[in-house]
């Protein structure tokens, strides 16, 4: 006989799982999105590898593996253009 408590309990964590990680994304978005420029952008930046200066996050940016999380905020911050 099948015993449906274990199906349960992991659907229950995946879920739970999934509302934290969401939570996350929606802090770090609506930190992103009240910084609208350059100057309101206030150091250290927690997308950007905590980088703690607009140099140090330069440095940050240049490493390719960052670039595309960078354009993302570089975007949002207009910083670049979006076209």
């Amino acid at each position: 006989m099948f015993t449906k408590i274990p199906l349960i309990k992991n659907n229950i964590n995946i879920f739970v799982a999934a509302v934290v990680i969401a939570g996350g994304f929606l802090i770090i978005y609506t930190l992103a999105t009240l910084a609208s420029s350059k100057d309101d952008i206030v150091h250290p930046v927690a997308q950007l590898g905590n980088c703690k200066s607009e140099t140090e996050c330069r440095l940050y940016c240049d490493n390719p593996e960052n670039m595309e999380l960078c354009l993302v905020f570089a975007k949002k911050h207009n910083l670049i253009s979006s076209t």
